[in-house]
């Protein structure tokens, strides 16, 4: 197995390098893998290797090659992870980092030629690349051909793109454990994800996905029992048979049901006053003198001297 390395891969390098300055999380390229890319998992599980372990994967990974080549039954292909990376071409330090981005970032166009521009000595035939999951270019094709574009069915899982030059598996293998992820995007990806490889012998394609069976979810006997089976039943068995006619209810009487009397409890209320009203729910003290027309004329003398006041 040969590995390239992706924006995944990339965004880890710059996480390591960031933290290295300091930045503890605060970095806009921490941010952007541990949340945006879903990293953080990762992350914190490399944090927790030896500092031997660590170096090891983090020098490992940034040896990855940015391209590759292969040539099967006289075809020849370049493998990157987004956009072509030609090693046998020199590019200055600039040109370099840009092409370096692009071969990890760059979304390919559907009617873009990737060996545009080449000016090595090889020669190339096919683009093999990921990272843009085939959904986007199936859907960009029914645009160009003028069919009604409907929304991606969640039931139709994605597959490999075959375009003019460039062959397409990134089969958003990605979004297979995304079926409870807060992202509506995420969550609508991983009903039509799944994991594909194509054999470029006779270019036949292979698809891996979750499958959500209904056995999945009785409990499976002790394994430690022994297994037995079930003696089979011959064909010339034969159930008892039974006649609905045969069958009869015992019939019931229904003058003979008798239900025991229900007596409700009489309920009394006291007799109550206004003023005794009032008192209870505490508008009035209880030793305050009833409503009248003599309470009236006491407050006013103080209604009028808050007037004047």
């Amino acid at each position: 197995m040969h590995c390239l390395i992706g924006n995944h891969e990339w965004m880890f390098l710059e996480t390591i390098a960031a933290e290295a300055r300091g930045a503890r999380g605060m970095d806009s390229a921490e941010a952007n893998w541990f949340f945006n890319n879903r990293g953080l998992a990762t992350w914190n599980a490399y944090i927790r290797l030896p500092l031997e372990e660590q170096r090891e994967i983090s020098v490992w990974m940034a040896a990855l090659p940015y391209s590759a080549q292969v040539t099967v039954n006289g075809v020849s292909y370049l493998l990157s992870h987004a956009y072509p990376y030609f090693d046998d071409v020199q590019y200055s330090p600039e040109e370099d980092v840009r092409r370096k981005t692009d071969a990890v970032w760059r979304r390919l166009m559907i009617r873009e030629n990737p060996f545009a521009g080449y000016t090595g000595s090889g020669h190339y035939d096919r683009f093999i690349c990921g990272h843009t999951i085939t959904e986007f270019y199936f859907y960009k094709l029914r645009f160009e051909r003028g069919w009604p574009v409907r929304k991606p069915d969640p039931s139709v899982r994605n597959r490999i793109f075959k375009g003019e030059r460039f062959i397409d598996i990134d089969c958003g293998a990605k979004c297979m454990s995304c079926a409870e992820d807060p992202s509506a995007a995420l969550r609508r990806g991983a009903g039509r994800a799944q994991l594909a490889c194509l054999r470029l012998d006779d270019m036949h394609e292979f698809y891996q996905h979750p499958v959500k069976h209904r056995m999945s979810r009785l409990d499976l006997q002790d394994p430690t029992r022994p297994f037995a089976r079930l003696a089979e039943l011959e064909p010339k068995m034969t159930l008892p048979g039974v006649r609905p006619s045969e069958m009869a209810l015992p019939e019931i009487d229904l003058s003979d049901l008798k239900f025991p009397e229900a007596h409700l409890p009489k309920v009394k209320f006291r007799q109550m006053t206004l003023d005794d009203l009032r008192t209870m729910i505490g508008l009035r003290p209880a030793d305050a003198e009833p409503c009248g027309e003599k309470d009236d004329e006491t407050e006013q003398p103080e209604t009028k001297a808050d007037e004047q006041g």
